[in-house]
């Protein structure tokens, strides 16, 4: 089975599963994202690493199972913007994109005190499958665009409007390891992982 199977196929039965385990809400929402990426790649021994500025964006469809558990699938975008040229060019191309689906568990801490109700810290982990894109056109022996799977960490807080709506900040992290690429015909083989850090502002409305 592949990665994009296994987490379709994931994806799917937490669709089929979660209304029946769900007594409070299902929420729909979406976040704006800003942060750094950190490239590492390894090539017959040699090693390189390469940052870069991004944006993001995503969507995101979750279910509260009680007040403190919750299970979150979401689509994420980022733009990575890089000081020359990007880890898969040496001319001009300074700009990349990936785009992934996540599956993430949150813990919603409440607080005690009362004046502080309206507020709930969470902790996030997960898992997601991310595709580069276009990186197909950078290498002649591989046809599709690189795939990868990611660890999912994060932690924020909540913050209640009203018992509809919803307000996060958050500091999320994915760690992403790519699948290895053969090149110069199949003769080495590249080495790839991935480091996203971001600070997250969002919003969920509950149904």
């Amino acid at each position: 089975m592949t990665y994009k199977s296994f987490f379709l196929t994931t994806l799917l039965s937490f669709f089929m599963l979660s209304p029946a385990y769900a007594k409070n809400y299902v929420y729909l929402g979406g976040a704006g994202h800003i942060g750094i990426n950190k490239d590492r790649v390894s090539l017959d021994d040699e090693k390189y690493e390469k940052e870069s500025d991004l944006l993001g964006t995503n969507i995101r469809l979750g279910v509260l199972l009680n007040p403190r558990h919750r299970i979150e699938c979401s689509q994420s975008r980022y733009k990575l913007k890089y000081d020359d040229a990007s880890v898969f060019n040496t001319g001009t191309d300074t700009e990349e994109e990936i785009t992934g689906i996540n599956l993430n568990y949150i813990y919603v801490i409440h607080l005690k005190d009362k004046n502080y109700k309206r507020i709930k810290p969470f902790v996030m982990a997960g898992a997601g499958y991310y595709t580069y894109s276009n990186s197909a056109d950078k290498f002649k022996d591989n046809k599709e665009d690189l795939e990868g799977v990611a660890l999912n960490l994060g932690l924020g807080f909540y913050f209640l409007i009203n018992d509809y709506v919803e307000l996060d900040l958050a500091y999320k992290g994915h760690y992403i390891k790519w699948a290895n690429m053969a090149v110069y015909n199949k003769e080495y083989e590249i080495e790839f992982t991935e480091e996203i850090h971001t600070l997250s502002i969002g919003i969920n409305v509950k149904f």
